[in-house]
């Protein structure tokens, strides 16, 4: 149904990320993928604002070169451990090293998401506790070789 009142417009998803394509093929979604490269600097701020921001920076950025008419949607996720910000690791050792923390352990995954469309912009966010089993050496480096 989302998908018939989606058809007169043009959805521009403001993400290279996999998991947001599959969403909105799932949910019968066109989208043309134009992937921001905006800045996304941890600071003081609440995790769920961080999000929110780096989601409106990536749509706006997108925007600025999109059709009028075009729905621009963008999205960021956090990971926060122990009140404690985890950003995206930068190579394969910060990667298993971060899983390495994460396992059987339980953390927080805060989900910024916006939607631009004609000079509006609305942006929310979701919160979502995960629970990770104990993951062993031989596990984590299988899934980080999955990408």
């Amino acid at each position: 149904m989302l998908h018939i009142l989606l058809e007169p417009y043009k959805i521009v998803l403001a993400s290279a990320s996999p998991r947001r394509q599959e969403l909105l093929k799932m949910l019968q979604i066109p989208c043309t993928i134009r992937v921001s490269d905006v800045a996304e600097p941890i600071t003081d701020d609440d995790p769920a604002v961080q999000a929110m921001n780096h989601a409106r920076n990536k749509a706006l950025a997108i925007a600025q070169s999109s059709a009028t008419n075009d729905i621009v949607v963008a999205a960021d996720t956090i990971v926060v451990l122990d009140n404690q910000i985890i950003g995206k690791p930068e190579n394969v050792a910060m990667a298993a090293k971060y899983l390495g923390l994460l396992s059987d352990r339980e953390h927080a995954v805060i989900t910024g998401i916006c939607i631009f469309h004609q000079g509006l912009v609305y942006c929310d966010h979701e919160h979502s506790l995960v629970q990770f089993g104990e993951l062993s050496q031989a596990e984590i480096a299988e899934y980080i070789a999955s990408g």
